[in-house]
């Protein structure tokens, strides 16, 4: 499961006070964050209702709704995220945007707020363009963010001493992917397709579970390059995982193609005869699979 320790959170927060001061004290290095607790059994209550919302619509009025009520709350922080996270869930990149700052100027769980930062990065990166006006400005937070969560990853104590080290560690690995995707993203925009390549390649060993978003794009990345081979491995290995969601496979095949398209045309033709030209297919932008 991705990111099972901020889920843990999450259900620690529902379960009651006792579970979540156990999870919350804990603080990394130079850090003097205080322990978090419910002010009343309302206050309790209303937080478990986002926990327990059905959809990503309930989950973020019901945001909403405890930050109207409770808006000094030692748990808003990690209201704000359940917000963005479902307004990710909604690819509503806006909302995203809006109730990940809330959560980062919040008194967060460091681990909330590692979450946060690696979520806005991919987010705010994904949707930069080349001749964006702002460009600079978005790429430059991509590289805050990203570079941020790096460093946390480095010096982040156990949020509960009695969590399991391979758990502790595969969270810290995946966002630590994350960051090196979105660095990955950043560096695709700006051109620098071996910076681009070195990013994704980190981003997919960083972790035993690998995002395949970050193999699309090291695909892309590779065809950009003009390593059109290893475009087609990377390719290859994606399509034949039966697993993949049919979105990723769509992008998979179009940069397969994309890749066998370029490769022929650079191709040598046979003397006296013309290297045949296979249908051209576009290079998407790979999207984020729909979370469950």
């Amino acid at each position: 499961m991705r990111k099972a320790l901020v889920i843990g959170i999450f259900a620690a927060v529902a379960v009651g006070i006792p579970a979540v001061a156990q999870q919350t004290q804990a603080a990394p290095a130079k850090s003097d964050k205080k322990a978090r607790s419910f002010k009343s059994a309302a206050e309790q209550k209303a937080i478990q209702d986002i926990f327990a919302a059905p959809t990503p619509d309930a989950r973020i009025a019901a945001v909403d709704d405890f930050i109207a009520k409770y808006a000094n709350s030692d748990f808003r922080g990690l209201a704000f995220y359940a917000a963005a996270q479902s307004s990710a869930q909604k690819n509503d990149y806006d909302k995203v945007i809006i109730y990940g700052n809330m959560a980062l100027a919040a008194d967060v769980d460091d681990t909330v707020r590692l979450e946060t930062l690696t979520m806005l990065a991919k987010t705010i990166g994904q949707r930069v363009r080349e001749h964006d006006m702002d460009r600079e400005e978005k790429l430059g937070q991509v590289e805050k963010f990203s570079n941020t969560a790096l460093e946390m990853t480095k010096t982040m104590a156990k949020p509960n001493p009695q969590m399991p080290d391979d758990k502790w560690e595969a969270f810290k690995g995946q966002s630590a992917a994350d960051a090196h995707e979105a660095l990955g993203i950043a560096a695709l925009v700006r051109k620098n397709f071996d910076q681009a390549i070195t990013e994704f390649k980190t981003a997919l060993e960083a972790t035993k579970e690998p995002e395949p978003t970050a193999a699309v794009r090291l695909a892309q990345a590779y065809n950009r390059a003009g390593k059109y081979d290893e475009a087609i491995a990377v390719c290859d290995k994606l399509m034949a995982d039966a697993n993949l969601h049919p979105t990723l496979k769509q992008f998979a095949q179009a940069e397969r193609v994309r890749a066998i398209t370029a490769k022929s045309k650079t191709a040598a033709p046979a003397a006296g005869t013309a290297a045949p030209a296979p249908q051209s297919a576009p290079a998407p932008t790979p999207a984020p699979a729909p979370k469950p």
